[in-house]
């Protein structure tokens, strides 16, 4: 049956009792590699956010309780600190990369 439900795209429902190792905040990436939080420039941002790699989770949908930091879709995700590129193609061009420093800017600006 589970498996069923997970086709269709739907999560079985747990408390949050079931999940104390659950953290704060969440990364959406499209593949949902955790190796992104390897990343250098991904952790050169976590830092300017005052964050570490610890304190987060990586996904490919947002998840109830989880705030999202960043996003690494194509299209924006409302509620999301940070909106851009994977880090690999962030690396290829300047033009990403400060679409990326300017939302961090504001961010650090609004604290």
């Amino acid at each position: 049956m589970n498996k069923y439900l997970h086709a269709m795209g739907i999560e079985l429902w747990r408390s949050r009792q079931d999940s104390p190792s659950q953290v704060p905040f969440m990364l959406l990436v499209p593949d949902a590699d955790e190796s992104v939080l390897q990343h250098p420039l991904v952790l050169k941002v976590l830092a300017l956010l005052g964050l570490e790699a610890g304190q987060c989770s990586v996904g490919n949908r947002p998840v109830a309780g989880q705030e999202v930091i960043w996003n690494m879709f194509p299209e924006p995700v409302e509620g999301a600190w940070l909106n851009s590129s994977q880090p690999a193609q962030l690396m290829s061009g300047s033009e990403g990369k400060r679409a990326l420093w300017q939302q961090i800017w504001h961010r650090l600006e609004a604290k």
